[in-house]
Parts: structure tokens; sequence; C-alpha cells
């Protein structure tokens, strides 16, 4: 269950062939799949990650550029392909863990005031 097919020459990426491009680059323009190579249809301006990125840089890239998929490339080479449902279950944990941590403080907060309140 994959919307996106990368395109390689040797370990260089150079294309990615995607749902999209199916319907816009193929089906629109009523070439037939079976015939059509995939370099003519494939996108080649492509968006692209790099391995030193943190995951919110990454998902703001998807979001500016309108794309599900994210190449991880260094040096011309593919190391990782990210889905912004990758990003979206990262985003999840991080939003977990920061409510964990406001649970926690405004928990706290109660019984600290009650303590002071027994002591003054």
């Amino acid at each position: 269950n994959v919307g996106i097919v990368v395109v390689l020459d040797g370990d260089a990426l150079v294309g990615v062939f995607s749902e999209r491009d199916v319907v816009q680059r193929v089906v629109d323009r009523g070439l037939n799949p079976a015939r059509t190579p995939m370099g003519d249809v494939m996108t080649t301006r492509l968006v692209v990650g790099d391995p030193d990125e943190d995951w919110q840089a990454a998902m703001r890239k998807m979001d500016q550029a309108n794309i599900r998929h994210l190449p991880v490339v260094s040096g011309g080479r593919l190391l990782s392909m990210l889905s912004i449902r990758d990003l979206m279950r990262v985003d999840m944990i991080d939003k977990g863990q920061e409510l964990e941590y406001l649970r926690a403080y405004l928990y706290q907060i109660p019984s600290e005031t009650a303590a002071r309140r027994t002591a003054g």
C-alpha cells in the first residue's frame, strides 16, 4: 500500500512517480499507462529533506510543497522516504508527551498550594 515509487539512476535519485502523477500526467492526458515510459511522466523537480533536519522542518516542507512524501537525500543518494503519516505519528507522540507534562504540572500545583496554606 504505497503511494509513491522512487526512480533511481544507479544510486542517484532522479525522480518519483506518485498516485498524483498517474492521474495528472497519464490519465488526464489520455496516455496508455502500459506504453508510457515512466521517465516521461515522473516528477523530476523534487522537494527533498536533509538527514539533519528535524521532523517539524520536514513537515513544513511537505505542507508548503503540498506533497505527502518527502525523500531524504544526502549527496544525491536516497536515504529514506518520509510520509505525512509518519510525521503525524511523531507529532501525536510529541503532543502526548507535552500533554502529560502539562497534566503533571497542573496536578502538582494544588498540592503545593495546600502545603503552603497549611504551613502559613
